[in-house]
């Protein structure tokens, strides 16, 4: 790739190609499902009509499973509800042009998820 050998790490030049590891691009992957069909996903204020400061997170149903729990669907939630506030809002008022926003969204996860593994 480099010119590096087979034994190096390649943390440092994922950083300088700014190439997302594996587990990141899972997780944008993910994001992006969830920011594409919002309209399979509750709010807590949808689900009980209550004005608490969790109002406006995704509801995360009870899940048993494991098997359900590790899912694409479970999984989307929780990612999307520890993003910060500011990428939240983002993803949650699309704007009319929707491929420059699913760009613009993909590029402040990505952007967010490479200093998360910094």
């Amino acid at each position: 790739m480099e010119g590096c050998g087979n034994k190096v790490s390649c943390r440092n030049l994922f950083k300088k190609l700014q190439i997302l590891p594996l587990t990141s691009q899972y997780m944008l992957s993910i994001l992006m499902f969830v920011i594409q069909n919002r309209n399979l996903f509750l709010t807590n204020n949808e689900n009980h009509n209550l004005d608490t400061r969790q109002s406006n997170i995704l509801y995360r149903p009870q899940a048993n499973l494991t098997i359900y729990q590790k899912g694409a669907y479970y999984s989307g939630i929780k990612f999307l509800n520890n993003l910060p506030l500011e990428i939240k809002n983002v993803a949650a008022n699309p704007p009319p042009q929707k491929k420059n926003f699913f760009l613009n969204c993909s590029e402040k996860i990505s952007t967010h998820l490479l200093i998360l593994h910094n």
